[in-house]
């Protein structure tokens, strides 16, 4: 076989794709160690806009992804939550308290120690790389399309289905695998923070989510790979995984059916 319908199998696209979710899922797990209130938080948003718009381009050739950004925004960040202006009297001091003044505090403090750090690290890496394996089966399986793309109430169920799957999947797995990658690279993982504060400045300066090409870091891209390598010695794990999103999808539209 040639390199070039070796580069073009099936087998070497999934190896891809599986290194690209690598990279997001570090590169998402750096977020929480961002030293700086609410920007951790936008730089979450922004790494997972900017992957499944990625991931939706390479997928639906087909369709326009300027059309569609809402509906990649609400499955990629979650659904907005709303609150009646009745009860903005009542819901702005508190949230001005809990989620400003609190928050604040607990992040500054939180920053400090890099161990503090590590767990919420994991968990928000491994959240990311889950969420962008199901977010392909939406595509691969044809249940995101042109007509469920233009339904709000659609693109909600499936969000939360995504949501389910995550909560309800056994993700220990590959969040141990993260948790050793990170203890052991982790004066790499440090010394990327500072240029990934960089290009989060630069993004909110020109109001755009941050650059794909400059995410390709030498050093992120060395872990990239690592990190999908074991994930793909453990056999089975992401299909089983996707066998479970499609359970839990397809049983969920039947219970709005019925």
């Amino acid at each position: 076989m040639s390199e070039t319908e070796s580069a073009d199998s099936p087998h070497s696209e999934e190896e891809g794709a599986l290194k690209e979710m690598a990279m997001y899922a570090i590169f998402c797990g750096l977020t929480p160690m961002i030293p700086i209130p609410f920007i951790d938080d936008w730089a979450l948003r922004s790494l997972k806009r900017q992957q499944f718009k990625r991931i939706f381009a390479d997928k639906k050739k087909d369709l326009d992804l300027g059309e569609h950004s809402a509906a990649i925004h609400t499955l990629a960040c979650g659904v907005k939550e709303s609150f009646t202006c009745v009860g903005c009297f009542l819901f702005v001091p508190n949230f001005i308290f809990k989620k400003i003044i609190l928050y604040t505090i607990k992040k500054i403090i939180k920053k400090l120690i890099f161990v503090l750090s590590m767990k919420d690290a994991v968990d928000v890496s491994s959240h990311s790389f889950h969420e962008a394996c199901l977010f392909r089966v939406l595509l691969n399986k044809d249940y995101l399309n042109e007509k469920t793309l233009a339904d709000e109430n659609c693109i909600n169920h499936m969000r939360r289905s995504m949501e389910k799957c995550c909560e309800e999947h056994e993700t220990k797995p590959v969040e141990k695998i993260i948790v050793e990658l990170f203890n052991e690279k982790k004066s790499i993982l440090l010394a990327c923070l500072k240029p990934l504060v960089v290009l989060i400045k630069k993004a909110r300066r020109i109001g755009k989510d941050i650059d794909e090409q400059d995410l390709h870091v030498d050093e992120i891209m060395g872990l990239s790979e690592i990190l999908a390598n074991k994930i793909s010695e453990n056999e089975g794990y992401i299909d089983k995984l996707e066998c479970h999103f499609i359970e839990i999808y397809e049983a969920s539209l039947g219970e709005d059916k019925n």
